[in-house]
């Protein structure tokens, strides 16, 4: 793998920074990040991991990380295709933990020293992460600590360079790196991150959601919007956009299932708890949109 070159000065271009500086890791639930997912032959798409709920193992809290992937063959015109999963992540101080069934291995460090290393976790053969320079950025009252960092085999040679970041993660990393630094599949470059008091994007990677397209709909907006007095979720679709849809909330869990037609649809979803949730529909030929909204 040729390792790509970063400069520090042109990693970050930010959006919405306000707040002060809160936990170094997933710092409260409905956290979001996106990063683009390939694979050779042709797959192309985006995944899309929100911090939805805590788990508790062993008498031990851990942040469970709903994980959704979607993607369609480009070479093919294929449909488009959707992967659910969860990762379970803790932190303790300045260091992220990574548990993958009964293993427990560290994932990040965020106060690292020039020089420390730590095992790549999980990923076979051997890979070493050695920091090789460190700083702090300060955005609108945030302080981000960085580092940035070498990958290298147990013989010592280069395999990847990439920047490691409070929050976000690595910059050209997928959360759990196997998916990034083994050939199948490759989840690889951050494209957008999201939480109460920031948020992060990529601008020259277009769209958080590759395929989707998503937008925040409190109100009425791209004719999806929630009536709270009646308790319902009104979508009103030209004849292109109609088709099966489903609605979730922020963690992934499906909530309701069924078809939409042109025209205006009434949803009656009164049941529901105050929060965030997200309306995706897809059409006859495997296009897929989003919307999220809340309910106040």
């Amino acid at each position: 793998m040729n390792a790509p070159i970063r400069l520090l000065g042109i990693l970050f271009s930010w959006v919405l920074l306000v707040g002060v500086r809160a936990q170094s890791w997933c710092p409260s639930p409905g956290v979001e990040w996106w990063h683009t997912y390939s694979q050779v032959g042709g797959a192309y798409g985006h995944v899309h991991t929100t911090y939805g709920s805590d788990s508790l193992i062993d008498g031990v809290l851990w942040q469970k990380l709903q994980v959704v992937a979607t993607w369609r063959d480009l070479s093919s015109s294929g449909p488009v295709m959707n992967e659910s999963w969860f990762q379970l992540t803790r932190v303790e101080a300045q260091t992220v933990f990574l548990r993958q069934t009964d293993e427990v291995d560290t994932l990040y460090r965020f106060d690292p020293l020039i020089g420390d290393r730590w095992s790549v976790p999980f990923v076979e053969p051997e890979l070493t992460y050695v920091v090789t320079d460190v700083g702090v950025r300060v955005v609108g009252g945030i302080d981000l600590s960085w580092s940035a960092v070498d990958v290298v085999t147990s013989e010592g040679d280069l395999f990847f360079v990439d920047t490691l970041v409070e929050r976000f993660g690595f910059l050209d990393q997928y959360i759990n790196p196997v998916y990034s630094l083994n050939l199948e599949p490759t989840i690889g470059s951050l494209r957008c991150y999201a939480d109460d008091e920031l948020s992060y994007h990529v601008a020259s990677e277009g769209a958080c959601d590759v395929i989707t397209r998503l937008a925040s709909v409190n109100g009425r907006d791209n004719g999806v919007w929630y009536d709270p007095m009646a308790g319902q979720l009104h979508v009103e679709l030209p004849d292109e956009l109609a088709g099966a849809f489903v609605v979730t909330d922020i963690s992934g869990r499906m909530l309701r299932q069924g078809i939409l037609g042109a025209g205006i649809n009434h949803l009656a979803l009164g049941f529901l708890s105050p929060g965030a949730y997200v309306l995706r529909v897809a059409d006859e030929v495997g296009r897929l949109w989003a919307r999220k909204w809340v309910i106040p």
